[in-house]
């Protein structure tokens, strides 16, 4: 099971966040480059991409940027403010920490978004619960996953949310 939660984790993070067209040997090292000339939105995204990056050796200093995002995104009234808080569940997520993904998925659920979104979110609770072993709880968000899904007619997210 906790392999199917990181290869959730990966494809959530894959769907979620793109790299721009950033190409480089070290990302970190591309991704702080870039920061230093980025504002507005796109540093925030930056700062996001970066998180990631760093999660896979320094989950600490991913976390910091993480919450970096989250301030910057809240302080500017950026559309971002639901994907930094994403952001900060994936982490979460990815590290098995699922208490604390859970928390920051439901605050990014708090703050309405495409219904696809929403879709994808309450899969990854679902996921995280299932995780805890709390399988009644995991098949209330999958079902709920499953009806947006099948509502709106994205077949990727129906697979998903039965999966």
């Amino acid at each position: 099971m906790r392999r199917i939660c990181k290869i959730a984790a990966i494809l959530s993070l894959f769907i979620t966040f793109n790299t721009n067209g950033i190409q480089a040997s070290n990302p970190i090292d591309s991704l702080q480059n870039v920061l230093k000339k980025a504002t507005g939105d796109e540093k925030i995204n930056t700062l996001m991409n970066l998180s990631q990056s760093q999660s896979e050796n320094n989950f600490s200093q991913a976390l910091k940027t993480a919450n970096e995002t989250v301030d910057l995104a809240k302080k500017t009234n950026s559309t971002l403010y639901c994907k930094s808080l994403e952001n900060l569940g994936l982490l979460y997520q990815k590290t098995c920490n699922y208490e604390s993904a859970i928390f920051f998925f439901k605050k990014t659920l708090d703050n309405k978004k495409s219904e696809e979104r929403i879709a994808i979110i309450l899969n990854n609770v679902g996921s995280c619960y299932a995780e805890l072993g709390k399988f009644d709880t995991a098949l209330v968000y999958h079902t709920q996953a499953y009806k947006i899904s099948e509502t709106i007619g994205d077949k990727k997210g129906t697979a998903l949310a039965i999966t």
